[in-house]
């Protein structure tokens, strides 16, 4: 691939890379309701968050309760329930109502009719006063209820007896101490607020005192406190029709919010109610004004009613009660409807379950694969989206009303199934519940009294080919069921311990099946089961270990599941939960989590997995969120939105990741990855790092959101984003860059304006950034280079090679040259002259010249066959050159006259040897036997030929021995031996006592290669 084409394919790449952002629009601050929403009335009242967390409104037309999706009326509306002033609920649950023009009205929750009994201040007490308008009521958790009226004064109720009894209040400050205005308690220290005063109540001694009077020196009345809220442990806050206060305990006098500077219409402003939301943000609710955000310390203030039209904020100028619910959003109730200001750092949302009666006895849900909601109540079926207005009842088909529904879930064939004590029925394709095929074949299956009862699990499986329901319930028995049939049979039966025990049903909770098959079955009362053979079930209890030293791990196992790993966990109410291993070969309880603090969990109900492979647990009192990979629990309740706190029912996922979670007439739902986000305080940010695939960042300013302040993206906005819009700002895929995210508070003439900013990188994907660009052009430039390089390389290795081979067959060539000119040349000079000098030389004897002719030639045949056995490339191998070496060694010897010996030890592996190196070998032996024969005076030679490690030639003679020489010749030799072998890579020895030994060695790789090695030659 050229250049070229590797520039193409990389821009290529990054046309198929856009990276898209937009902007998230702010939320909006306030949500508004009225009549259209289903309100009875738009001037609401009072406002109450029960016991389970909904929002109650009382309303001059009626009690309204809030399901977090629509307004429902409690109670029969025939009754006299308009105007209600006022809302409390006792420790039992009931309502108390205070109902301007009808007295005081209780409404018992238990009771499915919620008819209202009303208690009339003038029967009980048959005196006829002008005025009986109750306004105010307080329970003191002593079994009374404070009453307070418009005019007539204060009275107190007693819950037992239902009887009235008048408590005088006789302030030296005020004239008007009849009218009761506000209640506030505080451990044993009721606060009533009166027009013109506060009278203070200790409930232990019975005595009442009053605040000190006059704080108002413009016409020395004091204010009508409206209402009152906690500030401190020394100080409350009171809303008075004269201005904002703080109630200074210690000293039982009123000290004004706002002072001197501040406007003066601010501090004679009339407000209706106050509520506490941090330490350094105060709501009023005022008359005329609407709602008013303050911090104490600075004196700075913002108006949400004098917002700009087009921008989200609040509707109305006349605010009644203010209240705070477990999410941390505020209610407003206000004489246009009921406004609602959302925490923006909630991620649970809360749902009511439909029900015709109001009360949801079973709440069970099922989640189905296009993530609709089916429920039921005592008597009804429910289809439902949480995304539309509300639920839809499914028709019945052939029968009024389901008969105590046991069990939901979905089926891949027949959809939605529902099991209650009549027999399995289905939702049809046109949306209608009708009952299923074949059930009429076993009609006493699903009756009540039968011998399983109560259905609590189905596991749907394929046994042989034929799908078989594993149905668990209350009895001591698992059942098989065929749907298509209608063929049930028991398919094991729980053993009991004694006769008692038989009595009680095993109350399976879960089935589940594992990765090898096994079927696993989770009860309440007898422990965890499994059974390895599905096909001959054979039931078989695994055992528990202790929970911890002394501790026993209970019978109940609430929940099982399997895990996307295969994990199985069971969860073991207010233990924990375990971790099971399935392996055929070792079942057991391999691990146990109990909660981080060695205390006990409340009841546990329910486990759901979500995406990140966290478990969710829900319990009697709160959520839990245990984490695998930590092997640590968090735990999530009231604090963090949650409205009601048991999930005893089910537990669920949707495709998008939601978590579903469920208890008696109550749906939460929540995504994992945003509940468990952590917030970062901005204070403390030096630099905010954001992921190019997880750049969607929230900013709330939250305790400082009742000022007026601005905020500016830079990088991103055009402008300053002014009041509440800049409360809480949200931006989802930020572009890749740096930006610096700014909140000004401006001064207000007394204090300095003030700052906060930090700056914020969303990183780019690496394969966008300029240093990858360059970095894959140098790449690009590098592997060219790095291509043309080994192609240069290869090609010069190639003829290298060729030019090395040819200068090995010309050095080859020289050599033979040499060698002929030299040895050959010289012995054939010989020859002639020797034959020459026969010719003319009468002198000498003829047999000389022939003599030495003979042996010239002998030499001259013996150089001959030399140069032809080395060029032979047949004789290249270990075996040959031994056998060549034996040869010589031999002829020459016997030629010489000298006796010969030759010793092969062991047996020559067959080795490869070059050519050149095999000439060199030989020649050394030769020249070793020339110097023994010609120099050393020795009678014998014994040479002695080893293969191991390496070849091993040793030579030896008993001559006088190399030392005793000192011809030139002799030296000669020997250097030519030694030079020899070391320019072959061979160690050469000499060694002389008693005669000559020379010892030769080549090593094996040597041999292998016949490559050159250096080797050291010592004497």
């Amino acid at each position: 691939m050229t250049t070229r084409h590797l520039f193409a394919a990389f821009c290529l790449v990054l046309l198929v890379m856009p990276l898209q952002c937009f902007l998230q629009a702010p939320k909006n601050t306030f949500t508004n309701f009225d009549i259209t929403d289903g309100l009875t009335a738009n001037n609401c009242k009072s406002l109450l968050i029960d016991k389970d967390g909904y929002l109650v409104i009382g309303t001059v037309d009626g009690l309204n309760k809030y399901s977090g999706r629509s307004f429902q009326a409690p109670g029969n509306g025939a009754l006299q329930t308009e105007n209600i002033r006022d809302i409390i609920q006792d420790k039992d649950g009931s309502y108390w109502l205070a109902n301007y023009e009808h007295g005081l009205m209780h409404i018992n929750t238990d009771k499915p009719t919620l008819i209202p009994e009303t208690y009339n201040i003038t029967t009980h007490n048959n005196t006829t006063p002008p005025t009986w308008f109750i306004h105010k009521i307080i329970d003191d958790k002593r079994g009374n209820l404070w009453i307070g009226t418009h005019e007539s004064g204060l009275f107190v109720f007693n819950k037992q007896t239902k009887t009235f009894k008048p408590w005088k209040l006789n302030s030296p400050y005020s004239k008007f101490a009849l009218s009761i205005r506000s209640f506030f308690l505080e451990e044993n220290l009721l606060y009533v607020g009166i027009i013109n005063g506060l009278a203070i109540i200790d409930l232990n001694t019975r005595k009442t005192s009053f605040a000190h009077g006059y704080i108002y020196s413009k016409n020395g009345f004091d204010p009508t406190v409206r209402a009152i809220a906690a500030w401190n442990a020394d100080t409350l806050l009171a809303a008075t029709d004269r201005g904002a206060y703080f109630y200074l305990k210690n000293q039982k006098r009123f000290t004004p919010v706002f002072h001197l500077k501040d406007s003066p219409d601010l501090r004679s402003q009339e407000y209706n109610d106050v509520i506490k939301i941090s330490s350094n943000e105060i709501w009023f609710g005022s008359v005329n004004r609407g709602l008013l955000m303050i911090n104490p310390y600075t004196g700075s203030y913002m108006n949400l009613t004098n917002l700009d039209s087009k921008k989200p904020g609040f509707i109305c100028r006349t605010v009644n009660r203010l209240i705070k619910d477990s999410s941390g959003n505020i209610w407003v109730a206000h004489i246009n409807g009921l406004s609602q200001y959302r925490n923006v750092s909630n991620s649970f949302q809360n749902y009511i379950l439909p029900s015709v009666e109001n009360i949801a006895m079973s709440a069970k849900f099922l989640l189905t694969h296009d993530d609709q909601i089916i429920s039921y109540d005592l008597n009804n079926l429910y289809r439902w989206n949480l995304k539309s207005s509300g639920p839809e009842q499914i028709p019945n088909e052939g029968f009024s009303k389901l008969s105590t529904a046991s069990y939901l879930f979905e089926h891949k064939t027949f959809g939605t199934v529902v099991i209650d004590g009549a027999g399995p029925k289905r939702v049809n394709k046109d949306g209608r519940l009708e009952r299923m095929r074949n059930a009429e074949n076993n009609p006493k299956l699903f009756a009540p009294g039968n011998r399983w009862g109560h259905v609590t699990s189905i596991l749907v499986d394929t046994i042989n080919g034929k799908e078989t329901w594993w149905i668990g319930g209350d009895s001591r028995h698992v059942m098989q069921y065929d749907p298509y049939t209608g063929v049930t049979r028991s398919a094991v039966y729980f053993p009991a311990k004694d006769s008692l025990s038989k009595e009680y049903p095993v109350a399976v909770s879960k089935i589940v099946k594992d990765s090898t098959g096994t079927i696993w079955i989770a009860t309440r009362r007898v422990g965890l089961y499994y059974i390895a053979d599905r096909i001959n079930p054979d039931l078989k209890q695994l055992p528990l270990p202790l929970w911890k030293p002394g501790s026993f791990i209970t019978d109940n196992i609430a929940d099982l599941h399997i895990d996307a790993k295969r994990t199985l966990w069971a969860l073991v109410p207010r233990k924990g939960i375990m971790r099971i291993n399935i392996s055929p070969s070792n079942r057991a309880v391999s691990r146990i989590y109990p909660k981080n603090n060695s205390t006990e969990f409340p009841e546990l109900h329910r486990i759901v997995e979500d995406n990140m492979s966290n478990l969710w647990i829900g319990s009697s009192n709160g959520l839990f969120c245990f984490n695998p990979n930590t092997a640590s629990y968090r735990e999530f309740d009231y604090s963090y939105g949650i409205n009601n706190q048991t999930f005893d029912r089910t537990a669920d996922r949707d495709t998008a990741g939601n978590i579903y979670l469920s208890s008696s007439g109550n749906l939460l739902k929540f995504n994992p990855a945003e509940v468990l986000r952590k917030p970062i305080n901005a204070a403390t940010i030096r630099l905010l790092s954001l992921n190019t695939d997880d750049s969607a960042i929230s900013i709330d300013n939250g305790k400082g959101r009742f000022q007026n302040v601005i905020s500016l993206l830079e990088g991103y906005d055009t402008k300053w984003e002014p009041s509440s819009s800049a409360m809480s700002r949200s931006f989802r895929n930020l572009p890749p860059g740096r930006y610096s995210f700014r909140v000004t508070i401006p001064g207000n003439g007394f204090t300095a304006p003030k700052e906060l900013s930090f700056p914020i990188v969303v990183q780019q994907f690496f394969y966008t950034t300029w240093w990858f660009y360059w970095l894959c052009i140098l790449g690009v430039v590098l592997l060219s280079l790095l291509a043309a390089r080994m192609y240069t390389d290869r090609k010069l290795a190639v003829q290298r090679d060729l030019l090395g081979r040819k200068q090995a067959v010309e050095k080859e060539r020289l050599r033979i040259s040499t060698e002929l000119h030299d040895d050959l040349g010289s012995t054939i000079s010989t020859i002639r002259l020797m034959s020459e000098m026969a010719k003319h030389d009468v002198v000498r004897p003829e047999f000389t010249y022939l003599e030495t002719i003979s042996e010239k030639s002998r030499d001259l045949i013996q150089s001959m066959n030399e140069i032809v056995w080395s060029l032979n490339n047949n004789n290249d191998t270990l075996p040959g050159l031994i056998a060549y070496i034996r040869s010589y060694s031999a002829k020459f010897m016997e030629e010489s006259g000298i006796r010969f010996s030759f010793e092969m030890e062991g047996d020559p592996e067959n080795l490869l040897i070059a050519g050149p190196l095999r000439r060199d070998i030989f020649l050394i032996v030769k020249e070793s036997l020339h110097n023994a024969v010609k120099h050393s005076h020795c009678s014998r030679v014994h040479i002695s030929v080893m293969s191991g490690d390496g070849l091993s030639i040793k030579i030896r003679d008993n001559g006088i021995g190399i030392g005793k020489l000192t011809g030139d010749t002799t030296g000669n030799g020997i250097r030519n031996v030694k030079s020899r072998a070391q320019n072959s890579g061979m160690s050469l020895h000499y060694h002389t006592s008693g005669g000559t030994e020379i010892f030769l060695f080549l090593p094996k790789n040597l041999l292998q290669t016949g490559q050159k090695q250096s080797a050291e030659s010592a004497w």
